[in-house]
Order: structure tokens, then C-alpha cells, then sequence
């Protein structure tokens, strides 16, 4: 809880931050892991600690 509090305490509310270490899961991804893809059901939303994500879309045409 300690570390949530100094990465998104002045994003999140105590509360919220107190539901995230209740319910959350901390996971290590290995670098070009795919988090999640288009049209896929999101099951939950990465809250990033440490590294980078990289976030993409898809336009008009399907690229």
C-alpha cells in the first residue's frame, strides 16, 4: 500500500488506492508482452509502476 500511495497518491483518492491493494494484482510483464488487443474484453486496467507501455489504435482502414 505504501508504494501505491507514493506512485498514485496524488492521482487517486485513499479509498481508491485502499480498493487497488485490496483487489488489485501486481505483476511483472516482460518487455513486447501484448497487454491487450482490439475488440478484446478489458478485464482490467494497468496501473503502470515502473517502465512504459506502448499504446496503439487502430484507424479507419484496420491498421
Amino acid at each position: 500500500m505504501h508504494s501505491l500511495k507514493n506512485q498514485f497518491g496524488t492521482v487517486f483518492e485513499e479509498a481508491l488506492l485502499n480498493e487497488i491493494a485490496e483487489v488489485g494484482t501486481l505483476r511483472d510483464v516482460p518487455a513486447e508482452t501484448e497487454l491487450m488487443d482490439i475488440g478484446e474484453l478489458i478485464k482490467g486496467v494497468p496501473l503502470v509502476v515502473s517502465g512504459a507501455v506502448k499504446i496503439s489504435r487502430e484507424d479507419i482502414n484496420g491498421d
